[in-house]
C-alpha cells in the first residue's frame, strides 16, 4: 500500500474522539489504492481506520451511505462505524475519514467449488438490493470509456480489436438487461472467508446502478482465472449458484 497520509498516535486520537473510542494500539493496514488504512485496537474491539486521499468529501459520505444501506438490507459488507456528530463520516486534514468495523478472516486467491458457490449466492443477494439514487449509472470502465481509448494510436492492435468489441455489445445488449446495484470490481482481494466460510464483501468503490451482467463478467476475471486462462468450470460454479439465488 502507498501510504499517501501518515498518522501518528496524535493524529489517531483526535481522529477517534469523534467516535468515542479508546485506541490501546494500532498499526499499517496493507493492500488498497488511493487509500490509508490503520489497524486500531481499542477497548471496544478492532476498528480499519481509512483516510480517503483521492475522495472528496461528497464521493466519501456517498460511500458511506451505501455501507449504511447494506447494513440495513443485512448484507453482509464493511460495517461503517458513523461519528458521534457526524451522519456518516468526519475529515481530518481536509480529507475524508471513515471508520469501519474490522473483520476477521483471510482473503484467498484460489476459491475452492463451495467458495465460489457462496460468493455467486451472495452477489445475487447484492443484485436485490434497491439501488440508491446516488449512485452513478455508470462504470468507471463501462462502454462509455471505450471511446476514451479508440484512436489514441498508442497500442493500435489493441484500439482495433477494443473498437470491434465496442460495435459488436452496442448491437447485441438488450434493451432491456437487467440494471441494478453492482459491486463493479469483485476480485478475490474483495471477498474474506474465514476457514472457507464467507465473511464478507468488501472495497464498494466502484459500485455503481449498471448492469448486472457486468458484475458476473468481473467476478469470472476476478474470481475465477487461473493464470492468465478463466477457468470455465469454476465460472459456472459461481454463475448456477447466482441464478438460482436470483
Amino acid at each position: 500500500m502507498a501510504r499517501y497520509t501518515q498518522l501518528q498516535q496524535s493524529d489517531i486520537q483526535k481522529i477517534t474522539a469523534n467516535y468515542d473510542l479508546v485506541v490501546t494500539g494500532f498499526e499499517i493496514v496493507d493492500g488498497g489504492a488511493g487509500n490509508s488504512s490503520y489497524l486500531l485496537h481499542t477497548m471496544n474491539g478492532k476498528y480499519v481506520l481509512t483516510v480517503c486521499d483521492d475522495k472528496n468529501l461528497s464521493d466519501a459520505a456517498s460511500m458511506g451511505h451505501l455501507l449504511l444501506l447494506l447494513k440495513t438490507h443485512n448484507f453482509p459488507a464493511t460495517r461503517l462505524l458513523p461519528p458521534v456528530n457526524s451522519p456518516v463520516i468526519t475529515e481530518y486534514m481536509n480529507k475524508p475519514v471513515m471508520l469501519k468495523a474490522y473483520i476477521d478472516g483471510q482473503v484467498c486467491e484460489n476459491l475452492d467449488e463451495g467458495m465460489l458457490r457462496q460468493v455467486g449466492a451472495e452477489m445475487a443477494r447484492l443484485h436485490e438490493v434497491p439501488a440508491p439514487d446516488f449512485l452513478p449509472d455508470k462504470h468507471a470502465y463501462g462502454l462509455q470509456v471505450f471511446s476514451n481509448v479508440i484512436g489514441c494510436n498508442i497500442n493500435t492492435e489493441y484500439e482495433s480489436w477494443l473498437a470491434k468489441q465496442l460495435d459488436y455489445l452496442e448491437q447485441n445488449i438488450p434493451p432491456d438487461l437487467p440494471c441494478g446495484l453492482i459491486h463493479g470490481d469483485l476480485f478475490y482481494d474483495n471477498v474474506i472467508f474465514e476457514e472457507k466460510k464467507f465473511r464478507a464483501i468488501i472495497d464498494f468503490e466502484e459500485a455503481c446502478h449498471y448492469y448486472k451482467g457486468f458484475d458476473l463478467g468481473m467476478g469470472i476475471l476476478g474470481l475465477c482465472v487461473e493464470s492468465t486462462t478463466v477457468a470455465i468450470k469454476h465460472a459456472l460454479w459461481s454463475v448456477d449458484t447466482n441464478k438460482s439465488e436470483s
